[in-house]
């Protein structure tokens, strides 16, 4: 007898980007899973009258779509808005730019949490719906997906076509997890306009008990859209900005949740944000944002400007906490 599925409230996030929210729309709702809600939370300011006519009409002919309209609200802060409205017994996220491939992807989430140790899901990501492994080194994908280094790096090998079991935080999209645990942990850290995941992921796994656990599943599988305009433009950071990025991440997230480590190798940590604004400069989306002489005049720069930036980021956080 096949075990009955939980009930799904499927949350999307939508950031000036309606006509890509509409496309998603009609995948989710063509979803063949027997109990679920979709909700929008739409912060869009740039939407034209014709966008937001068509969603309403949306959600005037299908009882299970309900839209949320709200200022922008920032990563962490639309999460917390989606799963507050949410009145099923599994949250799933799938951000505007995304498209599930398949009628079945609500009930690949909901068929893993027949195990009841199962807390959440990541599922696959493919740059395109033909995809098999994404990966050259599939060992080192499989060690390194959804997982944190000594140093609290986190990487996300998310294109794996194998089961990983267990992992050490969900991704941002294509993630589920019960209702119950994000209620036990008040949901995200709003202060957290990026690495909104870990802020997360660090208050959950204090919250795990026993065999509890998150997991990796290639089963639920989504089209990655990185064409579609809009959004918080997260590739399209600047150095500096970079740097102040993950300045935050180990001085509010990790640090704070690792204290004796972050102590003992503070001069590390307080290097990492320096070594990771290069490390995306060459290796991440901004590499190709410039040409290779401006990367490597930049390259040479930011290690002079280096104390002022680190002065920046504690002025910063001086001022959040104020």
């Amino acid at each position: 007898m096949t075990p009955e599925l939980p009930s799904i409230s499927a949350i999307v996030r939508s950031y000036n980007r309606l006509d890509a929210c509409l496309e998603l729309l009609d995948v989710l709702q063509a979803q063949d899973h027997p109990d679920f809600e979709i909700i929008v939370i739409e912060q869009s300011d740039a939407a034209t009258p014709a966008q937001r006519a068509a969603l309403e009409a949306r959600a005037e002919a299908d009882a299970r779509l309900r839209i949320f309209k709200h200022p922008p609200l920032g990563p962490a802060g639309a999460r917390n808005a989606g799963w507050r409205a949410a009145r099923k017994e599994i949250i799933v996220f799938c951000d505007d730019d995304d498209l599930p491939i398949g009628a079945g992807w609500l009930c690949a989430h909901a068929a893993l949490y027949a195990d009841p140790d199962v807390i959440g899901v990541s599922g696959r990501e493919v740059m395109r719906p033909d995809e098999t492994c994404g990966y050259g080194d599939r060992r080192a994908a499989e060690r390194g997906c959804l997982a944190y280094g000594f140093f609290g790096y986190p990487t996300v090998y998310c294109r794996l076509d194998v089961r990983v079991d267990p992992v050490d935080w969900l991704h941002g999209g294509n993630a589920s997890v019960r209702l119950s645990a994000v209620r036990a942990v008040d949901g995200w850290f709003e202060a957290m306009w990026d690495h909104e995941e870990h802020s997360f992921a660090f208050k959950l796994r204090r919250h795990l008990k026993g065999r509890q656990r998150l997991i990796f599943d290639p089963g639920p599988v989504v089209l990655r859209r990185k064409d579609i305009p809009g959004g918080l433009a997260r590739g399209e950071q600047r150095p500096v900005e970079i740097h102040h990025r993950w300045f935050r991440y180990y001085h509010r997230l990790f640090g704070p949740f690792h204290l004796p480590r972050f102590l003992l190798f503070y001069p590390i940590f307080a290097a990492l944000p320096l070594g990771l604004t290069l490390f995306w400069l060459w290796k991440g989306p901004q590499r190709a944002r410039y040409h290779r002489l401006t990367r490597l005049g930049l390259s040479l720069g930011l290690p002079i400007i280096a104390p002022a930036l680190y002065l920046r980021g504690w002025r910063d956080l001086m001022r959040e906490k104020t």
